[in-house]
């Protein structure tokens, strides 16, 4: 039979929350630079890759798991000029990357307008987008967010996509490049393992882990978060530490316990009382949970600085959220992320 711990179990009841909305990106924080990858002036398609030999479960909603909108920070180059951009996702493998072609198409949308502005430089926006019906998406497979560009009007009036280097995310140098790039059919990684700003808005809830070092804004939730640099243990001041954060629909109203175990389990399930679908080993569960309020909130694990993370030959810890509703003593599941310390 599997088994969560008895503290959870106890506070297992009637229901799950409303829904509403939650971002996820693979951000540190930072943004490096804006960027086309090496599509130069021609067609492609930029793309963050969520891959899953480290997320399981994004959207999860105890049937399968959906994508309700997206948000993306791109830059014009020239704002009062009208340009246009596509949305797609797409499947794929974590060694490929995104399927080319119609055949790798999960979804598409567009071609959208830029905002309307009267800039004669550049203006970068947050946009955001919101799917009439969500996007149902693997819960432990490969897929990836990206964006579509046309050919450029010229050399000079381009559409960008932001990103943050392997500098900004402060992430193992052997960590796994997430980012990808598709040009005439050809799929590869655009330079310096970065993480595009392109974010998932699930319906419920998202759980994602942080490398924390003493850099503003101090924990990181991009690729470091998944690939925390534990070279940097032994070095006293530098070393880096690790977080958490956990947003869910209750906001501060919700109690987040993070659970732990070694990898993901092999077959997740859902148990009764739980909202969304467990994906712990539940055999190795640690005995402990570290707890904090439900609204996105930086938990702290291992404070940087005192060489508490350790280089493991590349251990996996897999975590995942219980948010608990004191009110209901309802409890929902969030996405779980691996952790992996090279």
């Amino acid at each position: 039979m599997n088994r969560l711990p008895l503290s959870l179990l106890a506070a297992a009841a009637l229901g799950t929350v409303a829904s509403a909305q939650q971002v996820l990106e693979i951000y540190p924080g930072v943004t490096s630079f804006a960027s086309r990858g090496n599509t130069g002036t021609g067609a492609g398609e930029l793309i963050q890759g969520f891959h899953s030999s480290v997320n399981h479960g994004l959207g999860d909603n105890g049937t399968n798991c959906v994508i309700a909108g997206n948000r993306y920070l791109v830059q014009d180059q020239i704002g009062n000029t009208v340009d246009t951009y596509g949305i797609v996702f797409r499947s794929g493998t974590d060694a490929a990357g995104p399927t080319p072609g119609v055949a790798g198409e999960i979804a598409r949308g567009g071609p959208f307008a830029m905002p309307p502005s009267t800039a004669t430089g550049p203006v970068a926006w947050i946009i955001t987008l919101t799917w009439a019906t969500p996007i149902t998406v693997p819960c432990t497979s490969f897929f990836s967010v990206g964006l579509d560009l046309p050919i450029a009007t010229s050399s000079a009036d381009l559409i960008l996509a932001h990103a943050s280097n392997n500098v900004a995310n402060a992430q193992h140098a052997s960590s796994v490049d997430m980012a990808w790039q598709s040009i005439g059919g050809t799929v590869s990684h655009p330079s310096a393992k970065r993480s595009w700003r392109m974010a998932l808005i699930t319906p419920q809830n998202v759980l994602q882990a942080g490398n924390s070092d003493a850099t503003a804004p101090g924990t990181h939730f991009g690729n470091g978060g998944y690939f925390p640099n534990t070279a940097l243990t032994g070095t006293g001041a530098t070393s880096q530490g690790l977080g958490f954060r956990c947003a869910h629909n209750l906001g501060a109203a919700g109690v987040a316990a993070i659970l732990m175990s070694i990898d993901f389990g092999a077959s997740p399930f859902t148990l009764a009382g739980f909202g969304n679908t467990i994906y712990l080993d539940v055999g190795t569960v640690a005995p402990f949970a570290l707890t904090g309020p439900a609204d996105g909130s930086t938990m702290t694990l291992l404070t940087n600085g005192l060489d508490a993370l350790p280089s493991a030959g590349g251990l996996r810890l897999c975590f995942q959220g219980a948010v608990i509703d004191p009110a209901l003593g309802s409890i929902d599941m969030t996405n779980a992320v691996i952790v992996t310390l090279l």
